[in-house]
């Protein structure tokens, strides 16, 4: 098992400063904000892409923002109890679940994971099993009402 705190900063991999929000410059030469989630019913990747040239550099960025919060918030709807979410994991590197919190810091909060592999686990339920078990620990911890 392993925590894993996520950056919000901008980096060299990430322009933003915000996780599934970046700029790119398509093969056709078009310059793209583009916002990116994972569809849960399909585990497929999906992304929407705002035009620099149609709606300028700043508005395509404000647009691919409010498209992550849109289904971050849709997401945490449908996975549990706000703050706490239980999601589950597959593809070629990963298979298991994961839950995603918002820790408290003293300067506000910090995004965490831990992941529960099926592998070392013994299956996918006994890896379902202890990922709600642990959800329900940091629910409790941090005062979420019960999933």
């Amino acid at each position: 098992m392993r925590r894993v705190a996520f950056r919000t900063t901008p980096t060299g991999r990430n322009s933003s400063g915000r996780i599934g929000v970046f700029r790119r410059v398509l093969s056709d030469g078009r310059h793209v904000w583009i916002a990116t989630w994972r569809d849960p019913d399909t585990s497929k990747n999906r992304r929407a892409e705002f035009s620099v040239h149609r709606d300028g550099d700043d508005g395509a960025r404000e647009q691919a923002e409010r498209k992550r919060e849109e289904m971050e918030r849709i997401l945490a709807q449908q996975f549990g109890s706000p703050g706490v979410t239980v999601q589950r994991i597959m593809g070629t590197r990963a298979d298991g679940w994961q839950v995603r919190w918002r820790e408290p810091v003293s300067d506000g909060v910090v995004p965490a994971s831990l992941f529960f592999s099926s592998k070392k686990h013994g299956g996918e339920a006994p890896a379902k099993v202890a990922a709600d078990a642990f959800a329900a620990e940091v629910r409790n911890r941090l005062g979420f009402p019960p999933a």
